[in-house]
C-alpha cells in the first residue's frame, strides 16, 4: 500500500518560494496569458481520464454508482466548455475524481506541489502548516520563523483566506465520508494553492507581509526511518511520521531497539506507551504490521490482512518484468508457495492486462518477541491516512488501548492503494488512480465512516497561541483515570451517545478533563445503571425520567460555569425549523456531518 503523495506536502520541509502580487496584477495576468484557447483539448483529457479509471481501478464504483459518476462526468464537461482560466481545469479534474471518495485517486499532489514551487525559481525555505479552527485559518507551525503559532491568516497573495481554503478543499483528498480529514488536508494545502493561482515568478505575501525564504545549510543525509523514540518520566513516546521509509533494516532495528529499551524501563516507572500517528499519511503495509509484533495482541493471533485485490496495469507489469525473468523467475516460482511477495509477483506476471485477481494471505509462524505489556495509547488526526488507517483499524479491532484525537482518513475496512501515476496528455495534469484494495478482515464490506477515536481531542486557538499540545492532558487523563470512558460498561445506547457527544463538543475545552471529566462519567454511569434496572413495571417511565433528571442536574453541577451553557444547548435546544435537535447519533446525521 503506497503512501499518499500528499505526504510530500504535509511531512517534508519543502523547498519553496516567495510570491507577492496585487489583485490588479492578478486580473491582468489571468485575463491575458492564462486564457483557455481550445476547450476541446480539455474535453479529450476528460474522456481519457474516464478510460483510465475503468482500466486501472479495481472497484471504481464502490462508493458511487456508475450512473451517478456519469452525471458528475457530464457536469465536469459542461464546466470545461465554459472554462475561462486554464488553471481552473485542475480543480475540475480534482472534484471529478473526488466523487469516487478514494483518497489514493485524485490529483497527484506531490507532483502538483513540486511544479508549483519550481515555477518560483526559489528554494531553501519552509511553507507554514495551517489549520482551520472555528471557521478561521491559523498557523499551526512555521519552520522559517516568519510566522508565529496561532497567527490568524487573513489573506495570501491578495486572495482572502476563505477563498483560498475553499479552493484547497477541492484539491484535498477524501476517503469515504472523511469530511474532517478533507478539511485538515485543505489547511495544509492553502499556501500552495495560493502560489498555484499566482503568476509565475512572484513573491509570497501573507497578511500583506513578505514571507522571506531562509537558507538551509547542507547537512549530511541520514537514513530516514520515520521512527523517533522518546522516554519521559512515566511515558514512552513512539512517533512514527511515515511508513514509507525505504531503509528496511534501519527501520526494523529502530523499532526493535526502542521496544527493548522500553521493556527494560518497566522497572523505571514507565506506565504507558504512546504511539503517535498524527500527520502520518501512510506507506508500506509490512512496516505498519511490524509494530504489532511487539504489542500485547492475544496469543496465537496474527495481525495480517485477509487479502489483497489488485488489477494488472502496464505500470505493474513493467515493474514485475524486471524480476520475473532468468534465475530470478526460477527463484520466484520455487518459493511462491511460501513467500507472499513472490506469490504476488508471480500472480501479476501471469495475469492478463486489465484483469483483477486476489492474493490471500496465509498464516505464518509467530515470532517470539519481548512484547510490551503496559498501557498503550494511539494518537491519530485527520491527516492520518492509508497504512495509518489500517494500523488504527487493527488497534481498535484487537482492543489494544485508547485512541485519542480525530477521525482519520478512512474506515475500519481500510483504504484503496497502490496508485499509478499518469499525466493527462493534453493538459499535462498529473493524476493518480488506485490499482488495489487491501482487505483487512474477512468481511469484504467497504465502509465509508472514518475510524472514530475513543476520545476526541482537537486544537483550539488558545492551544496554538500558547503552543500547548492538547493531547498531553488527554494522555494524562488516560493514565490517571483509566476507567473513564469505557463504553462497554454502559447498558443503554442513549448513555453512550450522551457521553460521546459531550466528549466531542468539549474536545477543544481544556477545562474538560481530569476530575471534571471523571465526575461527569460517574454521573452517566450511575444513571445508566438506574435506568437499566427498570424492567417495564408500572411507574417505570416515571422512574426513568427521574433518573435522567437527576443525571442532567448532577452533570451540570459538575461542569465549570463556562461549560454549562454548552450543556444547556445540547439538552435544552431551541426547536429548529426541521426536526433536528436533542441527543442523537450525530456521527450518522446528515445535518451535523461531524465527520
Amino acid at each position: 500500500m503506497r503512501k499518499l503523495l500528499i505526504s510530500l506536502i504535509i511531512l517534508c520541509s519543502a523547498s519553496t518560494v516567495s510570491y507577492a502580487i496585487t489583485c490588479s496584477y492578478l486580473e491582468e495576468v489571468f485575463d491575458s496569458d492564462s486564457l483557455v484557447k481550445d476547450t476541446q483539448t480539455y474535453l479529450r483529457d476528460l474522456d481519457t481520464l474516464l478510460i483510465w479509471i475503468e482500466d486501472l481501478h479495481p472497484l471504481p464504483y464502490a462508493r458511487i454508482s456508475k450512473e451517478d459518476f456519469q452525471i458528475a462526468f457530464n457536469r465536469a464537461k459542461k464546466e470545461v466548455e465554459s472554462l475561462k482560466n486554464e488553471k481552473e481545469f485542475l480543480y475540475i479534474v480534482s472534484e471529478l475524481l473526488k466523487e469516487l471518495r478514494d483518497s489514493h485517486t485524485g490529483i497527484s499532489l506531490g507532483v502538483w506541489y513540486k511544479e508549483t514551487l519550481d515555477k518560483t525559481h526559489k528554494t531553501g525555505t519552509y511553507l507554514p502548516k495551517l489549520i482551520n479552527v472555528d471557521s478561521g485559518l491559523y498557523v499551526m507551525s512555521d519552520g522559517s520563523g516568519n510566522l508565529s503559532s496561532g497567527d490568524e491568516i487573513n489573506e495570501i497573495n491578495g486572495f482572502s483566506s476563505s477563498d483560498i481554503f475553499f479552493k484547497a478543499l477541492k484539491l484535498s483528498p477524501i476517503e469515504g465520508n472523511s469530511f474532517l480529514s478533507n478539511n485538515r488536508a485543505a489547511g495544509r494545502l492553502c499556501v500552495a494553492t495560493a502560489l498555484h493561482d499566482s503568476p509565475e515568478g512572484s513573491d509570497l505575501f501573507i497578511n500583506g507581509i513578505e514571507y522571506l525564504p531562509i537558507k538551509q545549510t547542507k547537512k549530511k543525509k541520514k537514513r530516514f526511518t520515520g521512527i523517533n523514540w522518546d522516554f519521559e518520566n512515566e511515558i514512552s513516546y513512539l512517533k512514527i511520521s511515515t511508513f514509507s521509509s525505504t531503509f528496511n533494516r534501519k527501520y526494523s532495528k529502530a523499532i526493535k531497539r526502542g521496544f527493548k529499551e522500553l521493556n527494560k524501563s518497566r522497572n523505571k516507572n514507565i506506565k504507558c506507551l504512546v504511539i503517535d500517528l498524527r500527520g502520518n499519511t501512510g506507506g508500506y503495509l509490512n512496516k505498519m504490521l511490524e509494530i504489532f509484533d511487539y504489542l500485547p495482541v492475544e496469543k496465537n493471533v496474527r495481525v495480517k490482512p485477509n487479502s489483497y485485490i489488485f488489477r494488472k496495469s502496464p505500470e505493474s507489469n513493467e515493474s514485475v518484468s524486471k524480476y520475473y525473468k532468468g534465475v530470478y523467475k526460477k527463484i520466484v516460482e520455487k518459493r511462491s508457495d511460501k513467500n507472499e511477495e513472490f506469490r504476488h509477483i508471480r500472480k501479476v506476471a501471469e495475469l492478463k492486462m486489465g484483469e483483477i485477481d486476489t492474493l490471500f494471505f496465509k498464516n505464518t509462524e509467530l515470532v517470539e518477541l519481548d512484547k510490551w505489556k503496559g498501557q498503550t495509547i494511539l494518537l491519530i488526526d485527520g491527516i492520518s491516512a492509508s497504512a495509518s488507517v489500517a494500523f488504527a483499524s487493527y488497534f481498535k479491532k484487537f482492543k489494544l488501548g485508547y485512541i485519542l484525537g480525530e477521525p482519520c482518513m478512512g474506515p475500519l475496512s481500510g483504504t484503496f492503494g497502490d496508485p499509478v501515476l499518469r499525466v493527462l496528455p493534453e493538459s499535462g495534469v498529473s493524476i493518480e488512480i488506485s490499482t488495489a484494495r487491501m482487505v483487512l478482515f474477512d468481511d469484504y464490506t467497504i465502509g465509508s465512516r472514518s475510524i472514530q477515536p475513543h476520545r476526541w481531542v482537537q486544537w483550539s486557538i488558545d492551544d496554538l497561541i500558547s503552543e500547548n499540545d492538547p493531547f498531553n492532558e488527554a494522555i494524562q487523563d488516560c493514565i490517571n483515570f483509566p476507567e473513564v470512558g469505557q463504553i462497554s460498561r454502559l447498558h443503554l445506547k442513549e448513555s453512550e451517545l450522551l457521553w460521546t457527544e459531550l466528549d466531542k463538543v468539549f474536545s477543544k475545552e481544556r477545562l474538560w478533563g481530569g476530575e471534571v471529566r471523571s465526575a461527569v462519567w460517574s454521573k452517566i454511569l450511575n444513571a445508566d445503571e438506574c435506568i437499566s434496572k427498570c424492567t417495564g413495571d408500572i411507574g417505570c417511565a416515571e422512574t426513568v425520567r427521574d433518573c435522567e433528571d437527576r443525571r442532567n442536574i448532577a452533570i451540570k453541577v459538575s461542569l465549570p460555569i463556562s461549560l454549562r451553557s454548552v450543556f444547556d444547548e445540547i439538552f435544552y435546544p431551541q426547536k429548529p425549523a426541521v426536526l433536528h435537535f436533542g441527543i442523537h447519533n450525530r456521527a450518522d446525521c446528515k445535518v451535523c456531518k461531524p465527520n
